[in-house]
């Protein structure tokens, strides 16, 4: 009986410092560190960066493109500042004006979207 009594102390102490040890390494986890796992979950989990979304190209029923994205520069002048004489529409044509198939910005064609009378005009480079 003894050796009954003696082999299961010796069960509940181990047992009793294991319970200790976990405690422990709770304590040290939740209390001690905390400050540092708050900072890394913020990290891991708060990160903000922007996504630019792409639009797909559109078919037809013939699968022809309709409609796809095109990444162009835009310009646009400040047309109050702008006097309209033949000198601005030609140093604009000269800077969109880069692609010799372009057919929508020709001098004569800046020229009449500075006259139309807007604060507002597009060009657009190829």
């Amino acid at each position: 009986m003894p050796l009954k009594r003696r082999a299961s102390g010796l069960v509940c102490l181990f047992f009793l410092a294991w319970v200790i040890l976990i405690v422990f390494r709770l304590f040290w986890l939740q209390v001690v560190r905390h400050g540092e796992f708050v900072e890394r979950a913020q990290r891991q989990q708060q990160r903000t960066f922007e996504v630019a979304p792409r639009r797909g190209v559109l078919y037809d029923r013939n699968l022809r493109e309709l409609a796809m994205t095109v990444q162009v520069d835009s310009i646009s002048p400040c047309l109050p500042r702008l006097t309209i004489s033949r000198r601005p529409p030609h140093a604009l044509a000269a800077i969109v004006h880069t692609d010799p198939n372009d057919t929508q910005n020709t001098d004569e064609q800046i020229a009449a979207r500075l006259a139309a009378g807007r604060n507002f005009a597009w060009s657009r480079g190829a």
